[in-house]
């Protein structure tokens, strides 16, 4: 194991865990254990976003007019997340539906903030491991592979757009579809 990587990363937990926001799951303990690191994170019954979207085909018409807004309440909580973590310096660079967590509740929480920092120089390529991420990937992040401001915003509209996309327009409302189409148009700018 990497010396320089392990401080990288403990060093970032450090960070995130002294942040304390709603909209962010808390980091019960990290460390290294046989040599392997481990972050440790408060679940308790939480959904990750890539999989409820599985469930969609579930909702009766009446709910599924509501997705829109529903959409935009979850970009909301994960952009009020990302906006803490920045104003104390820690940037998430890896931005994505695994990392985003619903609570039964209903409260959106975001995980693996600052873990961008273990990756080695030159990890920063679609090609290898960070694939699955690619369409949230900031191209000014591909070529620096460090995180900004920007590019964490730029992850969020990718995955606000992704999940927009996602949406049965055939069962939404009128009302439904022309907010929908106003979402749309916003991300699109």
């Amino acid at each position: 194991q990497d010396s320089t990587a392990t401080l990288r990363l403990q060093a970032a937990l450090r960070s995130v865990s002294e942040i304390q926001h709603q909209n962010m799951l808390r980091i019960e303990e990290f460390g290294n254990q046989a040599g392997d690191q481990f972050v440790a994170y408060e679940f308790a019954g939480f959904a990750e976003l890539s999989k409820l979207k599985n469930g969609l085909d579930l909702l009766g018409d009446e709910a599924k007019a509501l997705l829109p807004q529903i959409v935009a309440l979850i970009g909301q909580q994960v952009a009020r997340a990302l906006l803490a973590a920045q104003e104390r310096g820690v940037m998430h660079g890896l931005l994505s539906p695994s990392c985003i967590w619903v609570d039964p509740s209903g409260e959106v929480h975001i995980s693996e903030l600052g873990l961008w920092a273990v990756l080695p120089q030159g990890a920063w390529s679609v090609d290898g491991a960070l694939k699955p991420l690619a369409p949230y990937l900031a191209p000014e992040l591909l070529a620096s592979g460090v995180p900004g401001p920007r590019s964490d915003v730029f992850a969020l509209g990718s995955l606000f757009a992704e999940q927009l996309k996602l949406l049965s327009q055939d069962k939404l409302t009128a009302e439904s579809k022309a907010a929908l189409a106003a979402l749309q148009t916003i991300c699109q700018k």
